[in-house]
């Protein structure tokens, strides 16, 4: 059965890619559409027709895709810019310190900016919603492993950006 799924897995990057999807996302719904074929099977359901079901499962995948960016309303990283970067600012304090400050918030901010799309959304999920892994893998619609390397690859971003700006 893997052998047979696999034939099809470029077949169906294509197909996602074709349909406006970036390769980020491409490449989790691709991955997760194999990953259920392929658990189906080993747990005894019937698969007739693996080409017809991974597509099947590709398209419902990108149905959910769709459905959780409309709704989730979260706030763009562009309203960040002034008011939240001015927030914590004392009156009395030194003009180069808040000037550091400043730099330090926007390249954060430019960091998770540079992220794949999906990376973004799970990180966000992650640090300001507090779900856990499985929650996130279950919004997004991919497995709990992936959701591991997306946050990770956040968190280092986010270590190399303070690395950076770190005396």
């Amino acid at each position: 059965m893997v052998d047979v799924v696999l034939r099809y897995y470029q077949e169906l990057r294509r197909f996602l890619l074709r349909q406006g999807e970036d390769v980020h996302t491409v490449d989790d719904i691709a991955q997760e559409s194999v990953t259920r074929i392929l658990h189906a099977s080993q747990t005894g359901t019937e698969v007739r027709n693996p080409r017809g079901l991974l597509y099947h499962v590709a398209r419902n995948l990108l149905a959910d895709a769709s459905r959780r960016r409309q709704i989730r309303a979260e706030e763009p990283l562009d309203n960040w810019d002034d008011e939240d970067l001015q927030a914590g600012e004392a009156q009395h304090e030194e003009p180069a310190a808040i000037l550091a400050r400043k730099r330090a918030a926007e390249s954060y901010i430019n960091t998770i900016r540079s992220l794949p799309p999906r990376c973004q959304e799970a990180f966000r999920m992650h640090l300001y919603d507090g779900l856990s892994n499985d929650e996130i893998a279950q919004r997004m619609g991919i497995s709990s492993s992936m959701v591991k390397k997306h946050i990770l690859r956040a968190m280092m971003a986010c270590k190399a950006c303070r690395d950076q700006h770190e005396p």
